[in-house]
């Protein structure tokens, strides 16, 4: 803002018709002048582009009219080529005489941000305050008419003036030469931009036809202007040669995106060099045309590249090209600094923002190209790290290769500081640190632990901030809870059907027995049970022979007592099935088969005779007995071969004669005769 002292008080109004004045009445576009003199000084300007007639005029007025705008630039609320000055009632007008935008008050300005011919009605109301009577009102829609593009293919012209009393004193071959190198010249414009972007940003000197007809070659073309040079203003030049550039090859920044004045010497003043920002042109005084790191800078400006400073001079950083230049024609060979590298995006995978600790090797820009991706080249310390308005930047200033020329900090790690932000803003360079070397004045605290350029590539190995090493953990003894297992219930399994084969006993000659008094068990009638079918697999059984047997003598009694016979086979050890208890049939001796109730070598039932030990003959009788349940041991299928088995010795119960009332002898005998009439005993057997 405008202090107190410098408030407008009177207004001065335009006066009528004055010789070589014109009014504004159409907008002009802003345009940030960058100025750099031989004593190594530098100015800037604010100035208004006239799109009609390409007409580029310094902006004046009351006290404080310059400073006004470029306050707007510097905080970034005016960009250049881009805001728009705008009539707006106001009486301000151009003075071709001086070639300057004259404005008589400050009233109904009107800055436009973006295209001039936008709708105002969108445009948000910018006020600046000059006093308490009065107020500039700026306005703008917050577009942008466009920015300048650092990547891709840059097709320029550098345009040799000669004027009746002097011209610029190079060759139109000797300018092609400096700026591309068309000659052999090793350092030049177009081989350093190449080089610091690694390929990714190309100037090629324009060879062409023009709008009009024109043939250039080799990006350089001479422009004759008919009035002299001598001690005229610089800017009175310029317009001049743009005027005629125009009317000789038609539209400039139609067909090129960089035009270059190189003047002949002797205009006013001690300037050597200036651009505008984020602009297509740039003006020399003379041999400043052929100076590498003059060229480097001015187009730097074009590209929205501003000063690098030091301390409080606004070129003191000569760690990369936008500080002071020299004067030489091949060097020196060198990029720009950190905060410029960042805006440019030149190396995007190696850039490593920094918010609360972090340490690692930092690599120069001259071994960018061989390093792995994601090596770090530049770390950014942002502003939001402590709330400041300052992005920081920490690098490797590696003075090797396409960095060979830099004349400051060479092979140290630099800290550089700049407004936070990608557009065009000043940078200053705060510290240079070798190995060993720390820095606190940045949010976070630099330390430089080692710089190794023995080897290829170079490097540094650099903290910033704090790095939280945690403590050792040592985790407590843990004793497990003891575990119980869930119960796991076995799937039932179903055994492969099993056909038995056919057993058929050989004939037993039971020995003579005298039996003993026999109390029979008391009978035990069980529940009916249904077995599950099993079918075991087919057995062939071992031969079997019976040991000879004496039968205990035998008292008929009411009951007879279950007999268990011995095991005839030797137990099959098939997979466990676990069944429910399935009891044998129960044989009833009362029905009309003697070969069903037998037993002790003679029939039970009446009517059946033992012959052969079998029973034979009979009819209907007693009452069925019912047997004991019988519990059958688990069977698994499968294929078994019995071992042989010699069955125990079998002492029947005493049956009831009585019982055995059925036709079927062989069912119907015990103690060694036959129980049942009709039936006769024979060789241990009733028939």
């Amino acid at each position: 803002s405008v202090s107190a002292n410098n408030t407008l008080r009177g207004r001065r109004r335009l006066p009528g018709n004055a010789l070589g004045r014109r009014p504004l009445d159409e907008s002009c576009i802003l345009l940030l002048k960058e100025i750099k003199f031989l004593d190594g000084s530098e100015s800037e300007e604010a100035d208004c582009l006239e799109p009609t007639t390409g007409a580029i005029s310094k902006i004046t007025g009351p006290q404080g009219t310059q400073k006004i705008f470029l306050d707007g630039f510097k905080n970034g609320e005016l960009m250049s080529n881009v805001s728009t000055l705008e009539k707006n009632g106001a009486q301000a007008y151009f003075d071709d005489d001086t070639g300057e935008l004259v404005l008589p008050d400050w009233d109904h300005l009107v800055i436009g941000h973006g295209n001039p011919n936008a709708n105002k009605n969108d445009r948000k109301l910018w006020k600046h305050v000059a006093g308490s009577d009065d107020e500039t009102r700026m306005a703008g829609d917050g577009s942008r008419r466009s920015l300048a593009t650092v990547i891709g293919d840059k097709e320029m012209l550098a345009i040799r003036v000669t004027a009746p009393d002097a011209s610029m004193s190079s060759s139109e071959s000797e300018i092609s030469d400096s700026w591309f190198g068309t000659s052999g010249d090793l350092v030049n414009l177009k081989s350093q931009y190449e080089a610091c972007s690694y390929g990714q940003l190309r100037c090629e000197g324009a060879s062409k036809t023009t709008s009009t007809g024109v043939t250039v070659s080799n990006g350089a073309y001479t422009i004759d202007i008919s009035s002299n040079v001598s001690g005229v203003a610089d800017g009175t030049v310029r317009n001049a040669v743009v005027n005629e550039a125009t009317t000789v090859l038609g539209s400039l920044n139609g067909q090129f995106d960089h035009v270059m004045l190189c003047l002949p010497p002797g205009t006013a003043g001690s300037w050597i060099a200036y651009a505008y920002v984020n602009h297509w042109l740039s003006v020399y005084n003379d041999e400043w045309c052929n100076y590498v790191s003059g060229q480097m800078h001015e187009i730097g400006h074009n590209l929205n590249l501003a000063h690098s400073g030091e301390g409080t001079l606004a070129y003191g950083d000569q760690t990369g090209m936008m500080g002071y230049s020299d004067s030489s024609d091949d060097g020196p060979e060198m990029c720009f600094n950190a905060p410029k590298n960042w805006q440019l995006g030149w190396y995007n995978d190696g850039q490593k923002v920094v918010t609360s600790g972090w340490s690692g090797n930092l690599y120069g820009i001259a071994d960018y190209g061989n390093i792995d991706s994601g090596s770090v080249v530049i770390a950014q310390i942002p502003a939001s790290v402590n709330g400041g308005t300052d992005d920081w930047y920490v690098s490797f200033n590696r003075k090797a290769g396409i960095n060979a020329g830099t004349e400051e900090g060479g092979n140290q790690v630099l800290v550089h500081k700049r407004a936070s932000g990608t557009g065009y803003a000043e940078s200053t360079l705060m510290a240079k640190l070798s190995a060993g070397g720390t820095y606190g004045g940045a949010p976070l605290p630099i330390e430089v632990s080692a710089i190794d350029i023995s080897q290829s590539p170079g490097f540094a190995t650099v903290l910033i901030g704090t790095l939280v090493t945690p403590a050792p953990f040592t985790p407590a003894p843990v004793t497990p809870a003891p575990v119980t297992p869930a119960p796991v219930t076995p799937a039932p399994v179903t055994p492969a059907p099993v056909t038995p084969a056919p057993v058929t006993p050989a004939p037993v000659t039971p020995a003579p027995v005298t039996p003993s008094p026999v109390t029979p068990a008391p009978v035990i009638t069980p529940a009916p049970v249904t077995p599950a079918p099993i079918t075991p697999a087919p057995v062939t059984p071992a031969p079997i022979t019976p040991a000879p047997f004496t039968p205990a003598p035998v008292t008929n009694s009411p009951t007879a007592a279950p007999i268990t016979p011995a095991p005839t086979k030797a137990p099959v050890t098939p997979a466990p099935v676990t069944s429910a208890p399935s009891p044998r049939p129960v044989q009833t001796c009362g029905f009309n088969a003697c070969d069903r109730c037998y037993g002790g070598g003679e029939c039970k039932s009446a009517g059946c005779t033992w012959s052969r030990g079998v029973c034979s003959g009979g009819n209907p009788g007693p009452v069925p007995v019912t047997p004991a349940p019988v519990t059958p041991a688990p069977v698994i299928a499968g294929p078994v071969t019995p071992a042989p088995v010699t069955p125990a010795p079998i002492t029947p119960a005493p049956v009831d004669g009585n019982q055995c009332g059925i036709t079927t002898c062989s069912f119907c005998y015990g103690g060694g005769a036959c129980k049942s009439a009709g039936c006769s005993w024979s060789k241990g057997m009733c028939s």
